[in-house]
């Protein structure tokens, strides 16, 4: 979606169903394009467009404004969230990074030559190299030996808390939608594939649910590296496609209804005069 359709987009007139407390809110980029993401699966599958519409935002009224809202915590990354995940990535498989014995070099914080904070730049100009090392030694991925820094996890272990959970939610929802949108536009069953239709009993569901998140493990930082390979070898300045690789387990429940109940219309009789 081009800047300028985004723009046009967030300044559009909200109607007046909306309600007045969401009103002059603006709507993130992504935001935006979920929402489209998915408006066009809905009509690729012929639901009639004026329900869906209804059912939209009676859900958006009727969604209770707490759900918006978390507290924030000292384990919340104020930055980007993905850079420190992709410092290890590039820690580990960039030959410069990297010593003779396969392992990652420690780094000082900055300097001549190769840095902590130069890895970080190549990632994103814009981060805080102290304030993504400050968080990478709180989840014990890097520790600090003299006055440089070794890393120490392959993976971003990161501390789960509720800002992180609904980025990451957030990511992988819109990532999915994109694959199923682009599939469904071109025809071709390519870019996600499922493995549906069992069940397990719910007596060994923690234990399939551990199993599968080891599994998905293993095949994300064979992507990962896959993918940085991809990256490193591109000529510079040839046009480059970002990608997301993910995997996820999903589970059919009962639906357990988020929306708030409509208030009753009063049924008491007024008083004859």
């Amino acid at each position: 979606m081009s800047r300028r359709r985004a723009q046009a987009l967030r300044s559009t007139s909200t109607g007046a169903s909306r309600s007045n407390r969401f009103k002059d809110q603006p709507i993130d980029v992504e935001a935006l394009e979920c929402i489209e993401l998915f408006a066009s699966l809905l009509v690729r599958f012929q639901f009639p467009r004026a329900k869906a519409v209804e059912h939209f935002a009676d859900c958006m009224q009727r969604l209770p404004p707490e759900l918006g809202v978390y507290t924030a915590t000292d384990d919340d990354f104020p930055g980007n969230i993905y850079v420190p995940a992709e410092v290890l990535t590039r820690w580990y498989g960039l030959r410069e990074y990297v010593g003779p014995d396969g392992q990652p070099k420690p780094l000082s914080l900055r300097g001549r030559g190769y840095t902590f904070s130069s890895l970080v730049y190549g990632i994103d100009p814009n981060a805080d190299a102290e304030q993504v090392l400050t968080y990478l030694i709180k989840i014990r991925a890097v520790a600090q030996v003299g006055n440089r820094y070794a890393a120490r996890q392959r993976k971003a272990l990161h501390r789960i808390t509720t800002r992180t959970l609904r980025t990451f939610n957030f990511k992988a929802t819109l990532a999915l939608l994109r694959a199923a949108e682009r599939n469904v536009r071109e025809g071709r069953p390519l870019e996600y594939q499922t493995a549906t239709y069992g069940s397990v009993p719910q007596s060994r569901l923690d234990d399939f649910r551990a199993a599968m998140s080891r599994l998905a493990d293993t095949t994300l930082v064979s992507a990962d590296e896959a993918m940085l390979r991809e990256t490193n070898s591109s000529p510079a300045g040839s046009r480059a496609v970002p990608l997301t690789f993910g995997a996820y387990l999903s589970e059919t429940r009962p639906l357990r209804s988020l929306l708030a109940k409509r208030p009753q219309a009063s049924t008491r009789k007024k008083a004859p005069r």
